[in-house]
């Protein structure tokens, strides 16, 4: 499994989803306490092991279309 595909899986386990006009996406726990814990995303970083900026930036800016051109 990519590394994409395992950092979707985490963040989605740690997250509250939702879906809006059809779009899925996921909200951040109210009880994180957002000062007090780490959000979601950089949870999953972390256990995927990802410490760079670099790698850190492209996963959390990247936009998965693919199925939507498809």
């Amino acid at each position: 499994m990519n590394k994409w595909r395992q950092y979707e899986a985490l963040v989605t386990k740690y997250s509250v989803p939702q879906t809006v006009a059809g779009r899925r996406f996921n909200l951040v726990k109210p009880e994180a306490g957002l000062l007090k814990e780490q959000t979601p995303e950089a949870r999953a970083l972390d256990e995927l092991g990802l410490q760079s900026i670099c790698c850190r930036r492209m996963m959390l800016t990247h936009q998965d279309i693919l199925d939507d051109v498809l």
